[in-house]
């Protein structure tokens, strides 16, 4: 008798499991979600984790017809268990423009190579929509795999995919190890762009600039001097990478004197410099104030403001009087 009861017990649990994933395969927009909270719940468990994400890649395999919501709440729940195994199944859905993202997020924390190789494939088909083969740009670029293939993204003929590879190319860097002479070099690709004066120049030397920012900050000064050899010295995003690659005087000797020249250049000087004022060294800067433009006027004193040296109140005083309402308002 006792058997007979258990057995009962066990059945019935079973059902019960079994009805959580039916429920997810009908589930539509403003249904009950208690599936979906009570698989997410256990699949935190490290007893039922793997057997949840099973089932669920069983009930997406086998069912085509599943809703784009609870496509996506699915992959919700797969999205910190899954591993490998998911990604013959969930690859075809990155052909498909509802169901992609969910995919990608699920592909984004799997370390396997058989991720890069099913994104690399949709990058690569001239046949799918563009959104789609953005997706897996973004994505890979996101993983900072398949360089070579978004290089030649980015010099594709669909001209607005070719933009975005161009842009996705700054999440890479080059090696700069032993056998970086064996590495596709992003940055001279991306220079051969910018070199190349098209409608793909001026994000090309944006994702040069973001590279050398980088690089200048992890220590990387060969790269970041490489990748700022393509970028012109006018570009005001690469004026924070090239002061970091100065040693402090030098530095900023060449900020001050791109606030002086009230130019283009000097709201990314006044921005870049957040170290190393001092009242003595800035006495070249200090000497020109009185006749600089406004943008330049500003820019000094937001710098002399972070300095918190009260000896710059003799440079900013006088324009307490300023007939500019902006410069009276700062001083």
């Amino acid at each position: 008798m006792k058997k007979l009861f258990f057995a009962g017990l066990l059945t019935a649990a079973f059902a019960l499991f079994a009805d959580e994933y039916s429920d997810m395969a009908a589930y539509e927009p403003g249904k009950s979600l208690s599936w979906f909270h009570s698989l997410s719940q256990k699949a935190q468990s490290e007893d039922s984790g793997a057997e949840v994400a099973s089932k669920i890649l069983d009930e997406i395999s086998k069912n085509r017809g599943l809703s784009p919501e609870a496509f996506r709440l699915a992959c919700a729940i797969l999205k910190p268990i899954a591993d490998s195994d998911c990604v013959e199944v969930l690859a075809p859905y990155l052909y498909d423009e509802l169901r992609a993202p969910s995919v990608c997020d699920v592909f984004l924390g799997i370390d396997s190579s058989s991720v890069d190789e099913a994104l690399i494939k949709v990058l690569g088909d001239s046949s799918a929509k563009r959104q789609l083969r953005e997706n897996a740009a973004a994505l890979l670029a996101a993983r900072g795999t398949g360089k070579k293939q978004m290089i030649e993204a980015a010099n594709s003929a669909d001209k607005d995919l070719a933009l975005f590879a161009v842009g996705a190319l700054a999440r890479y860097s080059d090696d700069t190890g032993l056998f970086s002479i064996f590495d596709t070099s992003v940055v001279s690709a991306l220079g051969k762009i910018a070199g190349m004066y098209d409608y793909r120049s001026k994000a090309a030397v944006e994702s040069l600039c973001l590279i050398a920012q980088k690089a200048a900050v992890n220590d990387e000064e060969a790269l970041a001097r490489k990748a700022l050899e393509f970028v012109p010295l006018d570009c005001p995003n690469a004026v924070y990478a090239r002061s970091v690659l100065m040693d402090g005087e030098e530095r900023v000797k060449y900020l001050d004197s791109l606030i002086i020249q009230g130019g283009n250049l000097t709201a990314a000087a006044a921005k870049a410099m957040n170290q190393g004022r001092t009242f003595e060294n800035s006495l070249e800067l200090i000497k020109r104030f009185p006749n600089l433009n406004k943008k330049a006027k500003l820019a000094a004193m937001g710098s002399f403001m972070i300095a918190n040296d009260t000896a710059f109140y003799q440079a900013i005083a006088p324009e307490l009087d300023n007939p500019d309402s902006d410069i009276r308002g700062l001083a």
